[in-house]
């Protein structure tokens, strides 16, 4: 079968596909913010070494600070985030592609899953 649809049309579907995902996702990401999310470190941000990136449960990548952050929500000993660690962060602002953070301490699955649901017992949402 013969392709018949002009090159210009082809380009102007693709935007307007690329366009409504966007905005579908920004508004996705957003219901995030002011929340608090387990995240997975994966590595160093491409676009800043500054920075790590991780995925939280849903998949959507996180970009957080480096920084020495307490090794438990309860601890004063602070510790350096590495690569592998799961580390509780707080959501402060998103975009179509990434949520951003900031990182408040180190954690794990069945340490963050507890401490969530007693935060929000306490507050009424459970």
């Amino acid at each position: 079968m013969k392709d018949n649809v002009p090159e210009e049309i082809k380009k102007r579907r693709l935007n307007e596909i690329i366009k409504v995902t966007r905005e579908s996702m920004r508004k996705v990401n957003e219901k995030y913010v002011g929340r608090q999310e387990l995240v997975l470190i994966e590595g160093k941000s491409k676009r800043s070494q500054e920075d790590f990136a991780g995925r939280i449960d849903a998949n959507t990548k996180v970009i957080i600070s480096d920084k020495m952050i307490p090794e438990s929500e309860t601890s004063a000993h602070v510790q350096q985030i590495s690569v592998g660690d799961f580390i509780a962060v707080q959501i402060t602002d998103s975009n179509s592609q990434v949520l951003k953070g900031k990182a408040l301490y180190h954690s794990s699955c069945s340490t963050f899953s507890t401490t969530e649901k007693e935060r929000k017992f306490a507050h009424g949402q459970l």
